[in-house]
């Protein structure tokens, strides 16, 4: 078996909302291995709380939760920040249709990875949507 060789993430905090306990586990891990801090919401509301209280590079921002979805906790988000202080917020969603892309593009969300992914695929997003740390 080949071995993958993985390149760090060039982002430094990023802001992962999920609810559930696979999905957070899986996803904590592999942003741990490509070098990134990551911080757990548990819900939209968290999420927003915890983007209030903290600076993010990025925000993986999944849709079904409880308490907030993450399209109304994305519209929170947007309607309170800076225009120049903008955090790309990447929807995760196992829903790829063309009409929910268009409603959580409405809302703020810059881009979608859609479940099940890995690590390749956060590179990409990474790539992306961020500025290589010097």
């Amino acid at each position: 078996m080949t071995k993958t060789k993985v390149k760090p993430a060039p982002v430094k905090q990023v802001l992962l909302v999920e609810d559930t306990d696979f999905n957070q586990m899986i996803t904590m891990a592999m942003l741990k291995k490509l070098g990134v801090n990551p911080t757990l919401a548990e819900d939209g509301l968290q999420g927003v709380e915890a983007w209030r209280a903290s600076h993010f590079d990025l925000i993986l921002m999944d849709n079904n939760m409880p308490v907030m979805s993450g399209l109304e906790a994305t519209q929170l988000i947007r309607s309170e920040e800076l225009p120049n202080k903008r955090v790309p917020i990447i929807g995760q969603t196992a829903d790829a249709s063309e009409e929910f892309i268009q409603q959580s593009r409405l809302v703020g969300i810059d881009d979608m990875i859609v479940k099940p992914y890995g690590i390749p695929e956060l590179i990409a997003i990474f790539s992306k949507w961020l500025t290589p740390s010097s």
